[in-house]
């Protein structure tokens, strides 16, 4: 009896220390799910911030995409391939077109703005050559965005949206983006307004050698009567 008396004292500890053990598994299970479960989340955020990109860096890539870097000097500035891709007819204003005061609209130099959704949808159906396919109110992103799809050009990121796009058959190649003043380092956007362009003319005079006017007919001799 007492045999079979600590038969059973020696198994209850066993099962009360087998509980213990299961328990602590348990919560640390649980503790490594709960903090597994938000590394995903951080991950995700993590990923889709680094998918975003400025005015910026968005031109930079087009121009390559586009077959446009060839007409840009080494190492081009954001504001050069900007207005490159605006004289080409891309850019991210919806509703606005390209003037003196605002060669780049829609276009951004503020190293903090990001590309927003509506303002890549824009620009993908104008480096597609699709802005005739919008219908409604060119105001509403979702005109835009349903341009794209109808065509199957994914919009969820930036990079799926300008992986779709071809280098541009018809570069608008005329127009000088920029023009050289004295100092080599220094340029002159284009288009300027008519101010701008009329004090450069003064400051930065034309300096290619003056042309010289053709040779008139000899003179005729003077014979004395």
């Amino acid at each position: 009896m007492r045999t079979i008396g600590r038969a059973s004292v020696v198994l209850a500890a066993i099962m009360v220390v087998g509980m213990v053990g299961m328990t602590a598994v348990a919560q640390q299970t649980q503790a490594a799910s709960g903090s597994s479960g938000e590394n995903p989340q951080k991950s995700q955020q993590s990923e889709a911030k680094a998918v975003l990109m400025t005015h910026g860096e968005l031109a930079q890539i087009l121009v390559r995409k586009l077959g446009l870097y060839r007409l840009l000097p080494v190492n081009p500035t954001d504001m050069e391939c900007m207005i490159l891709l605006a004289q080409n007819g891309i850019f991210p204003s919806p509703t606005l077109v390209p003037t003196e005061q605002n060669p780049v609209p829609g276009w951004s130099l503020d190293p903090d703005k990001e590309v927003t959704l509506a303002e890549l949808a824009v620009v993908l159906v104008r480096a597609l050559r699709l802005e005739g396919k919008v219908q409604g109110d060119p105001a509403d992103p979702q005109n835009w965005l349903n341009v794209l799809k109808d065509v199957q050009v994914p919009t969820d990121s930036i990079g799926a949206g300008v992986a779709a796009l071809v280098p541009l058959s018809d570069v608008v190649e005329a127009r000088p983006i920029f023009q050289v003043t004295q100092d080599p380092i220094q340029r002159r956007y284009l288009p300027e307004p008519s101010a701008i362009q009329i004090l450069n003319t003064i400051v930065f005079p034309d300096l290619r050698p003056p042309t010289v006017p053709p040779a008139g007919p000899p003179p005729v001799p003077v014979t004395p009567t």
